[in-house]
């Protein structure tokens, strides 16, 4: 009898055993999985860090095209304030124009005014 029963104690021990065993399988498993999260939680972590950058680049060159296009919008004010001032003097050299002309057309009505009345200075 208790030959059997340290047998049946034997069988319970290695069946224990075998459970523990499993057990232990068990949390290696768990911890290799955690280990492949982990590495992929490195890996989510770098690809954001790298979108991070990539987005910080594009500010810079979305600053850089800001300022680009304000350099453009003074050029484009400068070259508006030079074609006004172009103007005004076309302006003002068409008056001139306008005032020669008009002397001109009265130097013309002399012209023809003069043989009417001095006829003799011709003569």
């Amino acid at each position: 009898m208790y030959s059997r029963k340290l047998d049946a104690f034997g069988t319970m021990q290695t069946m224990y055993s075998r459970k523990f065993d499993a057990f232990g399988t068990m949390q290696a498993m768990y911890s290799r999985k955690l280990d492949a999260f982990g590495a992929l939680q490195a890996m989510y972590s770098r690809k954001l860090d790298a979108f991070g950058t990539m987005q910080a680049m594009y500010s810079r060159k979305l600053d850089a095209f800001g300022t680009m296009q304000a350099m453009y919008s003074r050029k484009l004010d400068a070259f508006g304030t030079m074609q006004t001032e172009y103007s005004r003097k076309l302006d003002a050299f068409g008056a001139l124009q306008a005032m020669y002309s008009r002397k001109l057309d009265a130097f013309g009505t002399i012209k023809k005014i003069l043989p009417r009345c001095c006829g003799s200075l011709y003569h």
